[in-house]
């Protein structure tokens, strides 16, 4: 590993991530610190990673790596259009059209006269299940089957340099009741009578 560290000063030191976890147990606690530091030294850049697990007060290094990368995170895992995949723009357009349609749907059940069960209507349509999953870098994608996503979508990012991952969920709730809502505002009329 120190192989891979040029002699001098380096350019750029930056902490990218770093995550803490404590497991409390009857019998004591353990915990995991994980650090990762990107180094920009003379034209290269590295990402050096130490995971220490803490059990019962003792320390011990679990991990310790050092990658060369060919750019620094910041550029690799940028947020760009340029040479993606026709999934990651379909996951992208799914992305930012799921929210509208759960939002609009939203709406028109506030504004549909139903006697009974609103709350739960209004509840169904915010959630969307079955979640895909997509690296926006390296377009690698994955399913979660028993997933509820609020509004449908969303997107996360693990540390300061992380890749983005976008999520979108099927709208059930507010196809379910688009497809119903003629059918409830009719059952709502002549109930009313």
């Amino acid at each position: 590993m120190a192989a891979l560290f040029p002699r001098g000063v380096p350019d750029e030191v930056e902490v990218v991530s770093w995550s803490w976890h404590t497991n409390i147990f009857t019998t004591g606690t353990s915990g995991q610190n994980t650090l990762e530091i990107q180094y920009h030294v003379n034209d290269r850049w590295l990402l050096a990673r130490i995971t220490i697990n803490t059990i019962s007060g003792a320390r011990v290094i679990e991990g310790a790596y050092v990658n060369e990368l060919p750019d620094s995170l910041e550029k690799i895992n940028e947020f760009t259009l340029k040479g993606k995949s026709l999934l990651s723009y379909i996951v992208l357009l799914v992305v930012v059209l799921v929210p509208i349609f759960v939002l609009t749907s939203l709406v028109l059940c506030i504004r549909t006269r139903l006697r009974r069960r609103k709350w739960l209507w209004l509840i169904f349509i915010l959630f969307g299940v079955v979640q895909v999953s997509l690296n926006w870098t390296n377009g690698a994608w994955q399913t979660n089957l028993f997933d509820i996503s609020f509004l449908g979508t969303g997107w996360n990012r693990f540390g300061l340099y992380g890749p983005i991952i976008l999520h979108a969920s099927i709208p059930l709730g507010a196809i379910i009741f688009l497809w119903k809502r003629k059918q409830l505002e009719v059952r709502n009329a002549i109930n009313t009578i």
